[in-house]
Parts: structure tokens; C-alpha cells; sequence
């Protein structure tokens, strides 16, 4: 599970693997919306990110081919 800060529009602004006062809705790896999120990011940091998602859904037996 990740936690997320929204906007006042309800888009993904910040997420994190601990919740934190700022943090505090929780979503799943692979939602979309993450995804969404991660792609938006600039620099390879959302490639590392999105790689590491994909690994633990792997791990945890699901189709990584969705993500």
C-alpha cells in the first residue's frame, strides 16, 4: 500500500510508502492513478519508482504485464 496527497481536484500530488500527516489516503502499487502519477515525474526517478512497483507485483504473484 502507498499513501497520497491530493489536490483540491483530487489529483495525485505527493505519495509515500509511510503514512504522514500530509499522506494519508491509501492506494494500491498498481493503481492507475499512481502509475499516472510516476509518469508525470520528471527525471528517471519515476522509471526507478515504476520498476520497483512492477518487481513487487511480480514478487507478490501478479500479472506485472498490466502495469
Amino acid at each position: 500500500m502507498l499513501y497520497t496527497k491530493r489536490n483540491t481536484s483530487g489529483e495525485i500530488v505527493m505519495l509515500s510508502k509511510e503514512p504522514t500527516s500530509e499522506c494519508n489516503e491509501t492506494i494500491a502499487p498498481d493503481s492507475p492513478e499512481v502509475l499516472a502519477f510516476l509518469a508525470d515525474q520528471p527525471g528517471s526517478a519515476s522509471h526507478f519508482i515504476a520498476s520497483d512497483l512492477k518487481n513487487n507485483v511480480d514478487l507478490l504473484g501478479g500479472d506485472s504485464d498490466t502495469i
